[in-house]
This record gives structure tokens, C-alpha cells and sequence, in this order.
């Protein structure tokens, strides 16, 4: 079964502020000055592409889901043989909210967590003794405080040239007017991105230009930049969910 995808974008985007640099090429971080429109900039102005509507699913389908993206939180092997099977509390419908609650329910159980603006948590640091520790807080946390599962799956070929569609009609260019140069010459096709998105060799995803975001809120002090060119597309439009 193929890694769920929201589990792979999290830790992508966490990459690139616990390393600390904008990660060669994909998002550049050259700039040539703010442009004067820069002031006017608003993901939820732009318009999309298509219109995404939230997939239903059963109870069973939500539960497997559910323990599926909790499962992936653990590394560890002794672990793994011995999860318990943590009720939920609340699901989620805004991965902004689940993952503020996230990193409260982490620091409930003793390791300092923050959630970040460009997607994804951060953590203090800790004995690596307490590693297993940690496994099972994050694996405890996410059951109880999930995402809705239906938003937590692969995204579907709509979303992808959806997501194409952003970075290259607004994200690209807003930066652009904030004064940062993203780098295009790897970008491939919307046909070929969308259909090798999932390649198992990964090579649908060289060109994924969101590493300037993660960047700029490690170095802090770009939060007009941020706001105004997120990585990605407001959740309603790329979930077909409301806005919290």
C-alpha cells in the first residue's frame, strides 16, 4: 500500500525548517526586491481550477484510515507489535486545527511541540531514550485528534493539477511580487505532472517548489510573505472543506 500522501507532504515541509535552508532549487530564495503589488496578494481570492468535493466514506473505511496514519507516526519495532487502541476524541476537518491540537496534545505528554505555519510540528529536544516515549505520544495523540480520514488519503488526480494549477497561477507569482524568484526550469508538464505524481521512484515529485515557505518561517520575520503565498491552497479549495 502506498504512503499516505499527507504524512509525506508533513514531513517534506518539517524538513525544511528543522534543517534550516531553502533546499537547493526547488523554491529559490534569490530576490530582486518587493514588487508594489505585494501589498495585494490573497490565496482565497485566486480562483481554482476545479471543484473538489470531500469523498464519504464508511465507519470501517474511516477507522482503518485513521490507524493507518497514526501506524506511520511509529518506527519503532516493539512498538509496533504492541499499539493500543486509542479511541478518538474529535476528528478534524482543518489540518491547521488538528495539527495546533496535535502539538498541544504533544506537550501535554511532556515533549515541547509547535505548530507551524507552513504545515507540520515542531519539536523541542529530548533524551533519546525517551525516543519510544515519543513514538507512542504522537501515535496516542494522533488517534485521539485525527484528521477527517477522507482528507487524509492520497490526493486524487483532481487535486494534483489543482495544486499545479496554484503554484504556477499564484504561488509562483506572489512570491515573485514579494520579491523571491522561484526556480521553473525543472518543471515538467501539468499532463506529466499529474500523471507521474505517484511514481514509485519519486521522480513525479523533483519539481515541488514549497521549500521557500519552510525557509522563510525558520529564519522568522517573513510572516507578510507567508500568509500572503502559502504553499499550498486554502483547505476548502483543495479538500472541498470549510475554512476554520
Amino acid at each position: 500500500m502506498r504512503k499516505l500522501f499527507c504524512v509525506f507532504l508533513a514531513a517534506l515541509l518539517l524538513a525544511g525548517c528543522t534543517e534550516g535552508n531553502a533546499g537547493g532549487g526547488q523554491g529559490a530564495i534569490e530576490t530582486d526586491g518587493a514588487g508594489e503589488s505585494a501589498a495585494v496578494w490573497d490565496p482565497h481570492e485566486w480562483e481554482p481550477t476545479v471543484t473538489i468535493t470531500r469523498p464519504s466514506l464508511t465507519e470501517d473505511e474511516k477507522e482503518q484510515i485513521r490507524k493507518e496514519v497514526a501506524r506511520q507516526l511509529v518506527s519503532d519495532p516493539e512498538l509496533q507489535e504492541s499499539l493500543p487502541d486509542v479511541p478518538v476524541v474529535a476528528y478534524y476537518d482543518s489540518f491547521r486545527e488538528q495539527e495546533k491540537k496535535q502539538a498541544e496534545c504533544m506537550t501535554e505528554a511532556g515533549f515541547k511541540a509547535k505548530a507551524l505555519q507552513t504545515g507540520g510540528l515542531s519539536f523541542g529536544q529530548y533524551p533519546e531514550s525517551q525516543q519510544r516515549a515519543f513514538q507512542l505520544a504522537g501515535y496516542t495523540c494522533q488517534m485521539q485528534f485525527p484528521f477527517d480520514p477522507a482528507l487524509a488519503r492520497d490526493w486524487a488526480p483532481e487535486q494534483i493539477g489543482l495544486v499545479y494549477d496554484y503554484w504556477n497561477e499564484y504561488m509562483i507569482p506572489c512570491l515573485k511580487a514579494h520579491g523571491y524568484t522561484t526556480d521553473v526550469s525543472k518543471r515538467p508538464s501539468r499532463e506529466s505532472f499529474v500523471q507521474n505524481f505517484f511514481a514509485e521512484d519519486g521522480a513525479g515529485r523533483e519539481w515541488f517548489p514549497i521549500d521557500l515557505q519552510p525557509y522563510l518561517e525558520n529564519e522568522g520575520g517573513h510572516e507578510d510573505v507567508l500568509e500572503a503565498c502559502p504553499a499550498l491552497p486554502p483547505s476548502d479549495t483543495l479538500y472541498g472543506v470549510p475554512l476554520k
